[in-house]
């Protein structure tokens, strides 16, 4: 089978089953980096990101992203928020937590309850060029481990480049002023 697939002009990346395997095993966590630059001043930005509500302005349709609730009036450290969201049509909970709070600087949420094995995404926000330089970087392992890699790896990466690529659009519309 992967004679005929290399014969197409199709060039496996890893191209050894052993190969193939010390890649998806050789990291603990998926990762995901991104940075936007908006012409908004930094407390202003963040001010934008400390409010639960806004999470549904930035998340595409198809999810129907909802907050349900969150633990404390306003978002500071320790803070949990709960989420119903749909992937794929099938309703999902998620609950998180809001760690290493630094108001107009950095925040984190780590998944208490959800869809992955392990979720943790920080929001950094740095001045820069007269506007805020944000950058986010997400930590994650996909549900049941080498299989679910194996498996929905890929098809959950796409996933989420989709959902941050809709979302650095949204941004930019929602900050551009």
């Amino acid at each position: 089978m992967a004679e005929k697939i290399s014969a197409t002009g199709f060039a496996f990346k890893y191209p050894q089953l052993e190969e193939a395997l010390k890649e998806i095993y050789g990291h603990s966590y998926h990762e995901i980096k991104l940075e936007q630059w908006v012409p908004q001043s930094k407390d202003r930005t963040f001010s934008f990101f400390k409010e639960a509500r806004n999470l549904e302005k930035i998340t595409p349709e198809f999810l129907k992203f909802k907050v349900l609730n969150q633990s404390t009036p306003e978002i500071q450290d320790g803070t949990k928020l709960n989420y119903l969201l749909s992937l794929h049509g099938i309703p999902v909970s998620w609950q998180s937590k809001i760690t290493d709070w630094k108001p107009d600087e950095k925040f984190s949420d780590i998944q208490l309850k959800g869809p992955y094995s392990h979720w943790y995404h920080t929001h950094e926000f740095e001045e820069k060029d007269g506007g805020t330089l944000i950058k986010d970087l997400v930590l994650y392992k996909v549900p049941f481990g080498i299989p679910g890699d194996l498996v929905g790896g890929g098809w959950i990466r796409k996933d989420l480049e989709d959902i941050f690529t809709y979302r650095q659009k949204i941004i930019d519309t929602l900050l551009a002023h």
